[in-house]
């Protein structure tokens, strides 16, 4: 660019950089918003499920009642840190290629 002056082809290329750059992170913070509001409904439904059968067939001992509802919130460490990756492996990879 600074030797032969070309400045148009620098500035396409710049500027289709940044449109791909916003483009990936746009997606990634929609994969974001999804993962979380995907954890958040997996969790409830856990939680009624382990309600329901709480209310049926009492567990033993009420700490173990309160581990088995307190355990839901590691389903949460699943959607942050294991489903990003894979899901940008098979999305966004794609794409940016």
């Amino acid at each position: 660019m600074f030797i032969n002056n070309d400045y148009s082809y620098t500035a396409v290329t710049l500027g289709l950089l940044l449109f791909f750059l916003l483009g990936k992170s746009l997606l990634t913070f929609c994969l974001k918003k999804s993962l979380h509001n995907s954890s958040q409904h997996l969790q409830m439904t856990v939680r009624q499920r382990l309600h329901q059968c709480i209310g049926y067939h009492a567990l033993p001992s009420h700490r173990l009642q309160l581990l088995a509802l307190n355990s839901v919130k590691t389903l949460d460490k699943i959607f942050i840190l294991i489903a990003p990756p894979i899901l940008s492996l098979i999305f966004l990879l794609p794409i940016i290629l």
